[in-house]
């Protein structure tokens, strides 16, 4: 018999911003840290490329993730759902900026073909980081490791 693990809806569970609303914080503190501190650096193939000189935007976004932490007592890791929802905003931003980059019909087609071929290896690249358990005894050594869906799979006392 095949094990099914009932899924909570997020919004009951967590203060749960969409996911437009959680990228459109990000662009718009990114904005708001970069006011007047844009710079132009010349790269060697004569694009201007600007870098930034303030970080400001993710602290908001500490704040912005830790505000959204549950009062109601039913979240047992603080660490962990700072850590997903901070990476799933960062990485979701990440990846949709990556593309719109690559589809931007005003950027020279060489940069967008480039961009698309550098978008599709980093997401190859996550893909694997996200799956690949190999290192996961050398990080947690003492942890044991039991497939809780096995057909003799332990259960213990601990939370």
């Amino acid at each position: 018999m095949a094990h099914v693990v009932k899924k909570k809806p997020v919004k009951k569970i967590i203060k749960q911003k969409t996911r437009e609303q959680w990228l459109r914080f990000v662009e718009r503190s990114i904005v708001k840290s970069q006011y007047g501190k844009k710079i132009r650096i010349k790269t060697k193939d004569g694009t201007g490329l600007h870098s930034q000189n303030s970080w400001d935007w993710l602290g908001e976004m500490m704040v912005e993730v830790i505000n959204s932490i549950p009062k109601d007592g039913r979240m047992r890791d603080p660490n962990m759902f700072v850590a997903r929802r901070l990476g799933i905003v960062l990485l979701t931003w990440f990846v949709r900026v990556s593309r719109a980059k690559c589809f931007d019909p005003r950027r020279p087609l060489v940069l967008r073909k480039k961009a698309y071929a550098l978008w599709l290896e980093n997401l190859s690249g996550i893909t694997s980081l996200l799956m690949d358990d190999r290192d996961d005894p050398k990080i947690w050594p003492g942890q044991k490791w039991d497939n809780p869906f096995g057909k003799n799979a332990k259960g213990g006392k601990f939370v």
